[in-house]
């Protein structure tokens, strides 16, 4: 199947063989998965003639076609993946403090692993 994700989430591609045992190859675009090269960002699972490839936590890299070989066949599934959309959930808020004294800025959004920037006058504070 194709799947239309955002970043972060799960996505999981399976297919039905004939057969218990049947050698599958998966592959992104052109490039074969290599289950030990390729292992934390890709799970495979195997339960009787079900097979699935599992990616963890989609990224916008990870957009393309995806395919799954057999002896006997081949399928394939397209993966896009979009940016998640946030909501502002707390504002920053305007401060007035004395020239010694400390103004601490807070933004809360919707997604806590999303990490911010913060800029002053159009030039990023580090």
């Amino acid at each position: 199947d194709d799947y239309h994700v955002v970043v972060g989430e799960r996505v999981e591609f399976e297919i039905e063989v004939s057969e218990e045992g049947a050698h599958v190859v998966w592959a992104y675009e052109d490039q074969e998965i290599q289950k030990d090269k390729d292992s934390t960002k890709f799970r495979f699972k195997k339960d009787g003639k079900k097979h699935t490839l599992i990616i963890l936590e989609a990224t916008l890299d990870d957009a393309g076609m995806y395919h799954a070989w057999t002896n006997g066949g081949h399928t394939k599934g397209e993966l896009e993946v979009e940016e998640k959309e946030l909501e502002v959930l707390q504002d920053i808020a305007d401060l007035t403090v004395r020239a010694t004294d400390q103004a601490v800025f807070k933004c809360e959004v919707s997604d806590d692993k999303v990490t911010g920037k913060w800029f002053k006058d159009g030039v990023e504070v580090l």
